[in-house]
């Protein structure tokens, strides 16, 4: 359910330019990383709404499991960072985490750390849902198999893929969906097997996520001849966006989702 505040935000970005209108080539998705933290903090309703309305395909999130196994969509392990008290994520009721204020870039906001329910339920039909997996928490909480019944309940209204550095992580949704599409998340300063994509034959993923630096047009032709799709993370400078848009990557991550739009030129 929005909140009053988040409906007249809704409301009033629906005055900006489709991504339809942003020079990169046809196909290639915008996807607004933890939603778009200009206006709101990261990863909240809010910020979500924010990015699609700025022009974003879709959204970037993250889900970590709470202590009694319950999916929230916030990034860090502890509440620190954007709470400003200590407590990790998973020693915590949802009530006790949901009970938190955020902080954004000009101090506390109203928002508050969402369910990954909650977030579907107030999401525009139609946009594309990049779920990273932050961690793989213990069997005995069925975290991944309340994640894959959430998704499953809303396919018809989104489009979906589940991601993670976590090659544990990919494995659990693969052994419960062979149906919802898989993202290994990579980066240079991994270990080998993560850094150089060797566990792609076990994980059988239907995409690579690398670091947007690890990105060649040999790297993007080996994926899209294994059929997989390529979406680099994270995009923030329009140079390296069109450079990456020219090598045939199938989206881009992005936090810059307003500096994309407006400067790549519209049509």
């Amino acid at each position: 359910m929005l909140t009053d505040s988040q409906m007249r935000l809704f409301a009033l970005r629906g005055t900006r330019p489709s991504r339809r209108q942003v020079f990169l080539p046809s196909g290639c998705l915008l996807l607004g990383h933890r939603g778009f933290a200009r206006s709101a903090p990261e990863n909240t309703i809010s910020a979500c709404l924010d990015a699609i309305q700025w022009g974003a395909d879709g959204v970037e999130i993250d889900l970590r499991c709470t202590l009694e196994g319950e999916a929230v969509v916030f990034h860090d392990d502890t509440l620190s960072r954007l709470v400003g008290i200590p407590g990790a994520i998973n020693t915590m009721p949802l009530s006790q985490i949901q009970a938190c204020l955020l902080k954004g870039a000009e101090g506390f906001h109203s928002d508050t750390i969402p369910t990954f329910q909650e977030l579907l339920e107030a999401l525009p039909s139609g946009i594309f849902v990049n779920v990273e997996i932050k961690d793989a928490p213990p069997l005995h909480l069925h975290f991944e198999d309340k994640v894959v019944a959430q998704i499953e309940a809303f396919r018809h209204k989104f489009h979906f893929i589940i991601s993670s550095f976590n090659p544990k992580a990919l494995h659990r949704f693969r052994m419960r969906s062979e149906t919802i599409p898989l993202g290994l998340l990579m980066a240079p300063d991994l270990v080998w097997p993560l850094r150089t994509g060797a566990l792609l034959p076990l994980l059988r993923p239907e995409a690579i996520h690398p670091h947007y630096s690890m990105v060649t047009s040999s790297l993007v032709d080996m994926a899209h001849e294994k059929d997989m799709k390529v979406y680099p993370w994270t995009v923030n400078d329009v140079a390296e966006a069109s450079r990456l848009g020219g090598l045939g990557v199938d989206g881009l991550i992005t936090d810059q989702v307003q500096k994309i739009t407006d400067m790549m030129g519209h049509s």
